[in-house]
């Protein structure tokens, strides 16, 4: 899914999402100004420079808590966001608030991170008299005891948020006394209100949230018997509670606004009949919740009503079954919003028609075959009814003259309404996954048209005169069957995205390159075999995508929301990239993907001269084979992916050349096979030169980048075995920057045990381990959470062990590998084998080695589809177990036709040491074996002898027979690439 298409659908859910919040709680409205915040920083930066900072946001991130504030006199509204509990930081925190001469709202809310920490709000928040609002909301355990006794002391206070916990789950008796408040919110609440609430006369708007239980229970909400008693009560919104439609029959008159989210309603009749003796209410909103259908006879008589919004209703809580029935809402000819989406099972409420003052009209997803009359709507502005099975539209939609957004994505329309161009107001039209064939030529006067999203229709042609929409900044046009644009596209001076991706396109206008605002083109699968030269006049073009897929995903069902796979009807064919590209000085993506047809001699050229210091240039699965040698120093890219193509050689100017950071090669045909990899900087090409013998640039920069390619490198080097070079990598890291961070630290630990400085290894894997588990118990987000287990670490836990036994601690070896395979449960028959190796040789122990032995061979066994290294591994554990004639047998039985010949020649040295332990050959057949490696140049890489060499020493083998099977084993070592 490209860019664009995200979006045109943020577009259309922000718009919908607009118009259902027209209603506003004046008061909540200030908690949710976090994003115009100034941070710590900024707020210093702008008051040197004479600017006045209003609202401020404070983390421990960033600036201690406890920073002075005392210099910000113009700040009216702080949030603070924290993650730990520490009273004394909590105290230094009100206290500087306290400093704040103009502090009107404060906004406490954060997850404290470790499990049974509470953060408490100290007691000198009774400093802050002058609030206005005060939001306390946190994830975690908060204790609120030193704010309920002085609320009545905030005179002033207007607006309350506060998220109640488990210790303090009814409202505080002190909230009775806050006489001036006007909006009280309250969340994880378990829905008893106390009928003393009544009592806040100036009282205007409630907000209720439920508790959330694990088990998906919603609580029970119980409203006062003195609902009418509010008598400034304007709005009420409540969500995930259970209540019945007949608890709201005292509600005051005076309300304006009810909205009901995710709810289960009973009883929804009464609520309507309750709610039409409420003659000033001007919005309702009921939103995916469960309840029965209403009945036929049930009206709604509210004269005031401006927005009705029913959202994702239906009788079941699957939301499987839509309401069978609405409420009649005809005598609310007043409406000027109408949303009833996801509700209706396919039929249209009546009484539609003539709602004259509707100014938005939602029927989307409802299986609607038809549409109202539309003739009186003369004030809408936006309609949606996506997702329906229009297949066609009312030409009376004409006479909606002021009508700004249509959207009827997803029905089965074949044409548009020739009415529709009498809309020109319109300026956004969504009409994606229809039949449509064409636009109508007199489209084109829709001349404040914005947005256009045809795509997945099966349009031939554009309108010739699509020049006229001189407003439009954004166009959708993929996977339709166009094979021209017209050359009036240019006169779009305003287009900033194009997508004509999958459209059986051969070329593409001139003029194309005169649409200056261009910054975002998809030419995705198309029949391109050219690019006109035009394109480098597009100076504001950010983003160009000519990456080629063999599928399309497109959305054959209506009422679905997934997508169905489908091969792809339309390949580009480019050869080459017009030189003008390079003069797009503004290009961040050039994406160039899996086309395979490029002529390299002309392609290279173009590349080399791309200037992108901040962009990605994309050639992964290109076919490409001929990179040129030369020409590379001037080169400005950023990253260049090069994976899976038949590359066979490095050119020696990528050593040299800074103006290319990244280069990604893998599964490419270079040789030596290291180079197939990922170079993230210059830096690491420079070592990597270095090594090969090649002339680079020195000295080496001592600087941070030039320390993490060293950093880098040297973690191949330890992987690799090349412990000579690692150990003088990790020098040049200590002497460029000696701040060697977590990662160091682990390469550090493995230097020593490779190096054989086992207390050094560990002791460093100590910290490494210990480190982890004090980070994953502050994880932890509650208390009965279980311990994590410690797969993250369990390299280290290895490594550790084998220093242990190494060092001569037998049993803290031991004690390390049973941790790893009982308490993290890893199926790793390798470390069975290795216990039962050690088990055998400490005594006290010694009587567990057949177990273990025979747990990895199980592991093994139950490997499928065997690679040869598992076979062999299992050969061994039968020699380490002293059961050779098994071992035998089971090499014998081996299918070799397939092994590469390394792992033969592995076969043939564990084949023959199973024969030298059974005595069935002697030194003529070892020396003969011997003369056959010196004579073969082959490479062993990814085995170990040690452990088979250590399991010798407790077998019960003659002498004669342990000397042959250690020359055999030692002829082998020197073919081979060692590694502990």
């Amino acid at each position: 899914m490209t860019r664009y298409l995200w979006l045109m659908l943020w577009v259309v859910v922000a718009t919908q999402y607009l118009q259902a919040q027209n209603w506003r709680n004046p008061y909540q409205e200030r908690f949710n100004r976090q994003f115009a915040a100034k941070s710590y920083e900024q707020a210093e930066i702008d008051l040197k420079n004479g600017k006045p900072v209003i609202t401020l946001v404070l983390n421990e991130f960033t600036k201690p808590l406890d920073a002075p504030l005392a210099q910000l006199v113009d700040v009216e509204q702080v949030f603070v966001q924290i993650s730990r509990s520490d009273s004394v930081k909590m105290a230094a925190l009100f206290d500087e608030l306290s400093r704040l001469p103009k502090l009107k709202y404060l906004s406490i809310s954060g997850n404290i991170i470790k499990p049974g920490d509470t953060l408490k709000i100290p007691a000198n928040v009774a400093k802050l008299k002058g609030l206005e609002g005060l939001s306390l909301k946190m994830i975690g355990s908060l204790d609120l005891s030193a704010v309920w006794p002085v609320l009545p002391n905030f005179k002033q206070l207007a607006a309350l948020d506060i998220e109640l916990t488990s210790k303090q789950m009814r409202l505080p008796l002190a909230l009775r006394e806050c006489k001036n408040l006007k909006s009280l919110k309250i969340s994880s609440f378990e829905g008893q209100l106390p009928d003393w609430l009544a009592e806040l006369k100036t009282l205007e708007y409630i907000t209720l949230q439920g508790k959330y239980h694990e088990n998906k229970v919603q609580p029970l909400l119980t409203y006062p018997k003195t609902l009418s008693e509010f008598a400034s009560l304007k709005g009420v919104e409540i969500s995930n509670f259970r209540f019945k439609g007949a608890d709201f029959k005292g509600l005051s008159d005076s309300l304006q606004h009810l909205s009901v989210n995710n709810c289960t309603l009973s009883e929804p009749d009464e609520l309507i009949n309750a709610l039409n003796r409420c003659q000033r209410l001007e919005s309702f909103y009921l939103i995916m919740s469960t309840l029965p259908s209403f009945s036929a006879a049930t009206t709604i008589a509210l004269p005031n009503l401006k927005e009705l919004i029913f959202w994702n209703l239906s009788e079941d809580s699957l939301r499987k079954n839509p309401l069978s029935a609405m409420p009649d809402f005809s005598k609310s000819i007043g409406l000027k919003v109408l949303q009833l989406e996801r509700v209706l099972g396919g039929s249209l409420p009546k009484g539609i028609e003539r709602m004259t003052e509707l100014e938005t009209l939602n029927l989307a997803e409802n299986r609607l075959t038809q549409l109202p009359d539309l003739g009186k709507l003369t004030k809408l502005r936006n309609l949606i009814v996506n997702n329906n099975q229009l297949k066609e539209l009312p030409n009376d939609i004409g006479k909606a003259l002021k009508l700004r957004m249509l959207n009827v994505e997803n029905n089965q329309l074949a044409e548009l309404p020739s009415g529709l161009v009498n809309a020109v107001e319109l300026e956004m039209a969504f009409l994606a996954d229809n039949n449509l064939i064409r636009l109508p030529a007199e489209f084109s006067k829709c001349k404040k048209l914005k947005e256009l999203n045809a795509r997945g229709n099966q349009l031939t042609e554009l309108p010739k005169n699509i020049g006229s929409w001189v407003s439009l900044q954004n166009l959708q046009l993929n996977n339709n069957e166009l094979t021209e644009l017209p050359n009036s596209i240019g006169q779009l001076k305003r287009l900033r995205a194009l997508d004509v991706s999958h459209n059986p396109l051969t070329q593409l206008p001139e003029s194309l390159g005169d649409c200056d605002s261009l910054s975002m083109l998809t030419l995705s699968n198309c029949r391109l075999e050219t690019l006109p030269n035009s394109l480098g006049k597009l100076q504001h073009l950010n983003f160009l995508n000519l990456a080629d897929a063999d599928v399309l995903y497109l959305n054959r069902n209506i009422n679905s929301r997934t997508l169905d796979q489908v091969p792809a009807k339309n390949h580009n064919q480019l050869r080459s990239l017009p030189a003008s590209l390079a003069n797009c000085r503004k290009l961040v993506s050039l994406d160039l993907s899996r086309n395979k047809y490029w002529d390299e001699k002309a392609l290279w050229p173009v590349i080399q001269q791309l200037r992108m210091p901040k962009g990605t240039v994309n050639l992964t699965e290109c076919n490409l084979s001929a990179i040129p040698m030369m020409g590379w120093l001037d080169t400005q890219i950023q990253n260049l992916h090069l994976v899976k193509n038949e590359l066979t050689q490095f050119p020696i100017e990528w050593y040299k050349t800074q103006g290319i950071k990244s280069i990604v090669l893998f599964r490419n045909k270079l040789t030596p096979p290291s180079l197939n990899q990922e170079f993230h900087s210059f830096e690491e090409r420079l070592l990597l030169g270095d090594e090969m013998g090649i002339d680079v640039p020195k000295p080496f920069p001592k600087t941070k980048e030039m320390a993490q390619a060293y950093l880098n490198q040297a973690g191949r080097k330890v992987n690799t075995g090349d412990i000579p070079r690692f150990v003088e990598y990790m020098k040049e890291v200590q002497r460029i920057d000696s701040t060697e961070g977590k990662y160091a630290v682990e390469l550090w630990s493995r230097f020593y045990f490779h190096t054989h400085q086992y207390q050094r290894a560990i002791d460093s894997m100590n910290v490494i381990i210990n480190r982890y588990f004090k980070f994953e118990k502050e994880q932890l987000k509650g208390p009965g959470q279980q311990q994590p287990r410690g797969l993250p670490v369990a390299l280290y836990v290895d490594l550790r062990g084998q220093s242990k036994w190494r060092f001569g601690d037998s049993l803290g070896a031991i004690q390390d590998y049973e941790l790893l395979v009982n308490d993290y449960k890893l199926f790793a028959p390798n470390l069975w084998g290795r216990l039962g190796v050690w088990y055998k040789r400490y005594r006290p122990t010694a009587g567990k080695s057949g177990a273990a032995f025979d747990k990895a061979i199980n592991m093994y066994e139950a490997v499928q589809n065997q690679p040869p290294m598992v076979q062999l591994s299992a050969a061994e554990v039968y020699l380490m177990n002293d059961q050779a004639d098994k071992a035998y047998e089971y090499l014998f039985g081996l299918d070799r036709t397939k092994f590469k010949s390394e792992e033969n020649r592995l076969a043939d040295y564990l084949l023959l040491a199973a024969q030298v332990a059974q005595k069935q050959v002697g030194e003529e057949e070892v020396e003969t074996f011997e003369k056959r490696l010196k004579s073969e140049k082959i490479k062993i890489q990814g085995w170990s002898y040690q452990l088979f060499e250590e399991a010798l020493d407790s077998l019960e083998y003659p002498t004669e027979q342990k000397a042959l099977i250690r020359r055999l084993t030692a002829a082998l070592k020197m073919q081979s690439v060692l590694v502990d």
